[in-house]
């Protein structure tokens, strides 16, 4: 009686931590997803930003260039 209840529990325990495995799983994927999501955002933020940065410094070495030629 004893044997037959041990392995009851034992199953039910081992059916327990097979469903958290596959829990712990698809929590993880579902994380690494997002996780790559922002990291795409983040790329894209920051190579706008750089963009913007360099359309900028563009515009002041124009604007610069400008007054020194015209001082010339």
């Amino acid at each position: 009686m004893k044997c037959i209840f041990k392995k009851k529990v034992w199953n039910s325990l081992k059916a327990m931590m097979i469903v958290l495995m596959i829990i712990n799983i698809t929590a993880c994927k579902s994380i690494r997803k997002e996780q790559q999501e922002v990291i795409v955002m983040r790329k894209e933020s920051s190579s706008f930003i750089y963009n913007n940065i360099n359309k900028e410094l563009v515009a002041w070495i124009k604007h610069f260039a400008k007054i020194d030629s015209d001082k010339l």
